[in-house]
């Protein structure tokens, strides 16, 4: 039997017997009922007549309130009153952890085991580790780009990188289709990174540049890039050379004891070779193509001597080194005798920017430009001729043959001479 008692302090709704129910209905509706285990279902809840502090409320005993019947803006709800939620999370995230596994920020910023750096600037979005970070955003000014960091962050108020602790950092950054590997000598918690040790890095863009950890000066590898530390060439290292620690070193791990000749480079055009740098085991070489097969109208060389007659060879010492002389040629003095000899022209500057797509004389059906043609060139900065004093040799050569044919000739005349 089901009863209901009042007193002055409660109303009391009692379903007497198992399974026994308490039910509220509106115009024979039922809007809610309570199980005789306890349990609460309702089909409408109106969250702006939740006021106060909410009771413990079991997840358990939530069920069938479907999120379209909850109006209104629900007060808030202390976690601690919430007990008997599901172990393994909810839909989508599964969780076994024991502590606070992710944080994310005011600024939406994602710490993975630690609560993001405060300072990472606003125009960033950032996953941090403890060790690093990966970030997307501008670096102040400039196109978006991806930043993998180790020991750094992008400092809001100072518009740079930082030091995340005391300790050194490095860098893999994409941007434009470019990546950039950069590493930074230890510094102090908050203190700006000394990328290659310094404070920025190259701002022209190159498809991968390579750094070294640095160490006072850092090395550096530029593969197909427009970095002005390269010129414009496809591939190029930079370095402090400094005694012994300095160039290029290509060491082949095998003995060579047989003194086998090795191609340690190889220069090619398309599929032929035209040269190379051979090693044996005692000594290197520097060859260029010159098979028979490979060279039509060979004549010999006339007039050698004359030619030869025409070369300044001259004592003098480059700018650089005012307290080193050496002998040798102005290289266009040379050109009108061994022009083969020589590369660049008399008086040329470096090219400082080029015809693009983008320029209306390579577009359309009569271009007057070709992509990649000199448009401007610098007021400052030379392009130096440049000379293969081998390509001297063959003059060398037919001039001291024309000379001996002579000196045999008069040889041949003194003796006929001394016998007359």
């Amino acid at each position: 039997m089901s009863t209901i008692k009042s007193s002055a302090e409660n109303l009391t709704l009692n379903a007497d017997g198992a399974s026994k129910d308490i039910k509220f209905q509106a115009n024979g509706v039922e809007k809610a009922s309570i199980s005789s285990a306890g349990a609460f279902t309702s089909t409408t809840i109106d969250a702006t007549k939740l006021t106060g502090n909410l009771p413990a409320i079991s997840a358990a005993s939530l069920t069938n309130v479907p999120a379209a019947n909850i109006t209104g803006t629900l007060p808030a709800i202390s976690g601690a009153n919430l007990t008997n939620l599901p172990a393994g999370g909810v839909d989508g995230i599964v969780t076994s952890a024991n502590a606070t596994a992710m944080t994310i920020d005011a600024n939406e910023n994602i710490g993975i085991g630690v609560t993001p750096t405060t300072g990472w600037d606003s125009g960033m979005d950032a996953l941090e580790f403890s060790a690093g970070a990966i970030s997307s955003g501008i670096e102040n000014t400039g196109d978006d780009q991806i930043a993998l960091t180790e020991n750094a962050y992008y400092d809001d108020t100072n518009n740079r990188w930082q030091y995340k602790a005391t300790g050194a950092a490095s860098m893999i950054k994409m941007k434009n289709g470019q990546i950039d590997m950069l590493t930074a000598a230890s510094g102090s918690a908050d203190a700006q990174c000394q990328w290659n040790a310094g404070t920025t890095y190259p701002t022209t863009g190159s498809a991968l540049r390579l750094y070294t950890p640095p160490g006072g000066y850092g090395s550096k590898v530029f593969i197909d890039t427009a970095d002005a530390n390269v010129g414009g060439y496809k591939f190029g290292v930079t370095y402090h050379g400094w005694q012994e620690a300095s160039g290029i070193k290509l060491m082949d791990e095998y003995t060579n004891v047989n003194n086998f000749t090795i191609a340690a480079i190889g220069f090619h055009v398309g599929m032929n070779v035209v040269g190379k740098i051979n090693t044996t085991s005692t000594s290197t070489s520097y060859v260029t193509s010159s098979d028979y097969r490979l060279k039509e109208n060979v004549e010999p060389i006339t007039g050698a001597i004359n030619r030869l007659k025409g070369l300044k060879p001259s004592r003098f010492n480059f700018k650089i080194a005012p307290d080193t002389t050496v002998d040798g040629f102005l290289a266009h003095e040379v050109s009108d005798y061994v022009p083969e000899a020589i590369s660049g022209e008399k008086d040329a500057m470096e090219v400082e920017t080029k015809y693009t797509a983008d320029d209306v004389e390579t577009q359309g059906d009569n271009p007057t430009k070709e992509i990649g043609d000199a448009k401007t060139y610098s007021a400052t900065k030379i392009e130096g001729q440049a000379i293969d004093q081998s390509k001297l040799v063959p003059l060398l050569v037919g001039a001291l043959q024309e000379a001996v044919t002579k000196i045999e000739t008069l040889e041949t005349k003194v003796t006929a001479l001394e016998n007359a």
